[in-house]
């Protein structure tokens, strides 16, 4: 197996013991009969909108009954979704391989900000790292920082193939960074 098709590899094999339900116990017990009424009250609606009495016309029927059923049904996918939910196990250990963490610099936004994003990512532990600052047009100050604290820096400034009048890598576009 070469390299490239092994990337991820540790991730998927670890999937299954990484995470945990969401609702187990109690909780389970609450949202299945929280489903369960759900259910109950869409049978007794639909068994209420289907008698004859309801039926002025035909056309009228289908249509009104169309858009009734998108309105009820459409809950479903959101309060399904959930039945089998996960989150991250506390006892997960993290995937092998190096992780990038990556903060965007807005041309208004002070360096002061973005510092404190990037300290705070410096300040990761347990994982291997690399941390980019992606800035459109860093100054001396952002670059002296960077340089000194181990943060690489991924601009467009100075690159002619991202100041394209056409796409892709258009001017003035956030492609790129």
């Amino acid at each position: 197996m070469s390299e490239a098709s092994q990337i991820g590899c540790g991730a998927r094999m670890a999937k299954a013991d990484m995470f945990d339900p969401v609702f187990i116990g109690r909780n389970r017990v609450v949202y299945g009969l929280g489903i369960f009424s759900w259910l109950a009250a869409l049978g007794y609606f639909w068994i209420w909108w289907c008698q004859s009495v309801h039926i002025i016309s035909w056309p009228a029927f289908v249509l009104v009954t169309l858009v009734v059923a998108w309105i009820t049904l459409v809950p479903a996918y959101f309060i399904l979704i959930f039945l089998d939910a996960r989150t991250v196990s506390p006892t997960a250990r993290l995937p092998e391989g190096r992780v990038a963490m990556v903060v965007t610099k807005a041309p208004s936004e002070p360096f002061a900000v973005v510092r404190a994003t990037l300290q705070a990512m410096l300040d990761q532990v347990g994982v291997d790292f690399d941390v980019w600052l992606a800035d459109e047009d860093p100054s001396e100050e952002t670059r002296r920082w960077c340089a000194e604290h181990g943060v690489l820096i991924s601009t467009r400034k100075g690159v002619a193939e991202y100041h394209r009048t056409t796409w892709p890598r258009r001017t003035r576009c956030k492609e790129g960074n």
